[in-house]
C-alpha cells in the first residue's frame, strides 16, 4: 500500500511508509485520506478466533485485578500484563523464539494497528474538540502540555476503564527539559520521565 508522505506525522504509531498494512491501520488512513494506492490485497477466507478464549481470560483477570488496592493485587496485574505484552508484543512475531504453528505476525501486526487506530481516533477527537495536540506520544501514552493536572483537554475520556485515558503522571517544565525535547535528542522520554518523576 503507497500512502501520502504526511502519514507518518499525522498518524505515527500507525503509518511505517509504503509497506504492507493489516486491516485496522489500513482502515484508519483510508478514514484521513492517506491512502495513495492499494497494489495487493490479501485476504483469509476460513476464520477462527484462536486468540478469543486467551483475549477474554486476559482481559478478565486485568478487569478484576485493577480494581485491587492490595500489593498482591498489583503485582499480580503487573504479571498478566507483561505476560500480554510479551505475548502479542513479541512472541507472535519472533522467528528466534516461536517455532509453533503460533507464529503469526499478522495477527501481531493486527493487535497493534487496531490499537494504534484507537488511540489515534481517539487524538482525532481531542484535536477536533479542543484544537489540541500532544507533544510527544510514546507507547500508548499521550503528553500534553497544561496549565494544571486538572486541565484535561476536551474530547479526552478519562476514566479507569480499560482502553480508556488515565492521568498517570505530571510535572512541570523546566527549562533544561524543554532544551532536550527541542534538540531532537535520543533521550527525550528519559527527559520526560524525569519531568513527571518516574
Amino acid at each position: 500500500m503507497t500512502v501520502a508522505p504526511e502519514a507518518g506525522d499525522v498518524a505515527p504509531f500507525v503509518a511505517h511508509g509504503d509497506d504492507w498494512y493489516s486491516a485496522p491501520g489500513a482502515r484508519y488512513l483510508a478514514d484521513r485520506g492517506l491512502v495513495r494506492s492499494v497494489d495487493e490485497g490479501l485476504v483469509w477466507t476460513d476464520g477462527h478466533p484462536w486468540l478469543d478464549r486467551w483475549y477474554r481470560a486476559t482481559r478478565d483477570a486485568r478487569a478484576y485485578l485493577a480494581t485491587g488496592t492490595a500489593s498482591v493485587d498489583l503485582a499480580a496485574l503487573a504479571a498478566v500484563k507483561a505476560m500480554y505484552a510479551t505475548f502479542l508484543g513479541g512472541w507472535l512475531a519472533s522467528e528466534q523464539y516461536n517455532a509453533t504453528p503460533l507464529f503469526r505476525p499478522d495477527w501481531r501486526a493486527h493487535v497493534r494497528d487496531r490499537a494504534a487506530g484507537n488511540q489515534a481516533r481517539s487524538l482525532d477527537k481531542v484535536r477536533e474538540t479542543s484544537g489540541r495536540t500532544p507533544f510527544a506520544l510514546f507507547k500508548d501514552a499521550a503528553y500534553f502540555t497544561a496549565s494544571s493536572p486538572d486541565d484535561i483537554p476536551g474530547g479526552m475520556v478519562v476514566s479507569g476503564q480499560l482502553g480508556k485515558w488515565k492521568l498517570e503522571a505530571y510535572g512541570e517544565l523546566t527549562p533544561d527539559i524543554i532544551e532536550i525535547l527541542n534538540s531532537g535528542a535520543d533521550d527525550v522520554f528519559g527527559a520526560l520521565r524525569k519531568a513527571v518523576g518516574r
